[in-house]
């Protein structure tokens, strides 16, 4: 369907429909004045749309699998694939009368979208996330993640980064199969491929280890990206930060990059400290030390961010709180100044929910190192009264307690039953430096164990107003098996 932005009171007039499921849409205009498009939709084993439909209805639950992988999280693994589709909208010469739209629009090919992966092997978007994230389109070609078909998924966490050129998104067949880009000793899982505006240059993350799915993304650069050099040229790529020994000047965890509207900057999402932030940095790759980002942001957690289209660098920022379900904001990346635009829980108020329940301390871990505790108390807290406590355990292990909402496990929750909740990131936690989330290799009950005591023993000596001997220690996922091994330390 297509709507006049223009004209919120017109109709939106239909251009096409497809025989499947069609999802992440993305479309850029080109300098012909068409609109490239691509989404994502399953395909049969002979690489046709899949229609759920058509599926013949099962005559019993039983499932028979011949190799690995048969399951990723709480989906089977199904005969069907995830591929890329693209096409081209070109406007008509003689818009029809019945349509309700400023200008006419009509998909090219005639045949309908073509299958980007058609007979290559590859699937993308990748599950279990298969998003917007895992392509991206740029003037002449489609970039995309698919895993390596040649390894076993179910032993390996690797996606390589594929250039697609496409000389005409009007075309029914690509120009070229899709390159894999150069990334020389980094082979791990690649995510979040952006074009740049003018669609020279193209920036994605990607790990090192091709079976550790939480490993360290480093961001990357593909330069080059014309019609010229992709029709003789493998894509090579460039590490931003890149140091001798691997581990990358800045240390922290890169993710969903953004170009600035002139293609000098990037911002890109990263956690430290219990905050998604968001960074910005030159988008001209920098080794070792050199130009480190800088922060954008220090309260909440960001989750997505997009350049507004009017030209100028300022930013569309989706993020949240302990107290804030979703908060809209536009932030001047020079000034640094936020305007809210929306809160939909107006900053908590609406729960009865305000920044004053929130704190934070740091507290000795089990080794040389320090560690963070995020605290949500109830809204009606009296600091002369004693309250129960609710230790929260992360899962992953290589997550972290953020100050993000949350509707699975939400400390807000259990404050406002009258607990003190405490949420501590033990090792293995992220945002406080590759060396303390590695640091949970072999020590799967060990370190994160003792991490856990110090911090209750932390509690009980610089927390009057916490009841320790009436306490619950709660988590799931890694804080399931942490607490199926343990208890808390006796009264």
């Amino acid at each position: 369907m297509l709507a006049d932005a223009s004209d919120p009171g017109s109709e939106p007039a239909l251009i096409a429909n497809f025989p499947g499921s069609v999802s992440n849409l993305k479309v850029r205009a080109l300098r012909n004045g068409n609109f490239a498009l691509a989404c994502s939709a399953p395909v049969t084993r002979d690489g046709k749309m899949a229609n759920p439909a058509d599926k013949p209805a099962p005559h019993s639950t039983a499932r028979v699998h011949t190799s690995l992988f048969v399951r990723q999280w709480d989906t089977w693994v199904e005969d069907t694939a995830n591929a890329i589709w693209y096409g081209c909208l070109q406007k008509e010469d003689t818009p029809k009368l019945d349509n309700h739209v400023g200008s006419a629009y009509e998909l090219l090919p005639k045949t309908g979208l073509v299958n980007a992966l058609a007979g290559t092997g590859l699937a993308s978007p990748v599950p279990p996330f298969d998003g917007t994230d895992d392509f991206d389109i740029g003037p002449c070609c489609l970039a995309f993640v698919a895993k390596d078909p040649l390894i076993c998924p179910a032993t390996y966490t690797k996606t390589d980064l594929y250039v697609l050129h496409i000389a005409d998104f009007a075309s029914p067949d690509p120009a070229e199969e899709p390159r894999p880009v150069d990334t020389g000793p980094l082979c791990g899982y690649s995510a979040s491929p952006a074009f740049s505006h003018r669609g020279d240059r193209l920036v994605f993350t990607r790990m090192r280890s091709n079976q550790y799915e939480s490993d360290k993304p480093r961001l990357m650069l593909v330069e080059r990206l014309d019609g010229k050099h992709l029709s003789r040229e493998v894509p090579e790529s460039s590490e931003f930060y890149q140091t001798d020994l691997g581990e990358g000047g800045w240390d922290a965890r890169p993710e969903r990059p953004v170009w600035s509207a002139d293609d000098s900057e990037l911002y890109v999402t990263a956690e430290e400290h219990g905050r998604s932030k968001l960074w910005k940095l030159s988008a001209q790759p920098s080794r070792g030390m050199d130009q480190l980002p800088v922060a954008l942001t220090s309260e909440g957690s960001v989750s997505e961010v997009s350049l507004l289209a009017d030209g100028s660098d300022k930013l569309f920022v989706t993020s949240s709180s302990l107290v804030d379900n979703s908060c809209y904001s536009i932030l001047d990346p020079a000034s640094g100044k936020t305007e809210t635009l929306s809160s939909g829980s107006k900053h908590g108020k609406t729960f009865g929910l305000s920044k004053t329940q929130f704190d934070e301390f740091w507290f000795k871990g089990a080794g040389d190192y320090n560690l963070h505790a995020l605290v949500m108390k109830p809204s009606d807290f009296d600091e002369s009264k004693r309250y129960p406590l609710a230790l929260l355990i992360h899962g992953g292990p290589q997550g972290a307690w953020t100050d993000g909402w949350s509707s699975r496990w939400n400390p807000a929750i259990f404050a406002e039953q009258g607990y003190i909740v405490v949420s501590p990131n033990p090792t293995g936690s992220t945002g406080y430096g590759m060396a303390l989330q590695n640091g949970i290799k072999g020590q799967w009950g060990g370190r994160p164990y003792n991490d856990l005591v110090n911090c209750f023993e932390h509690i009980e000596d610089n927390m009057p107003y916490v009841d320790t001997r009436n306490a619950v220690a709660l988590g799931a996922s890694y804080g399931g098996y942490m607490i199926s091994k343990s208890r808390l330390p006796p009264p």
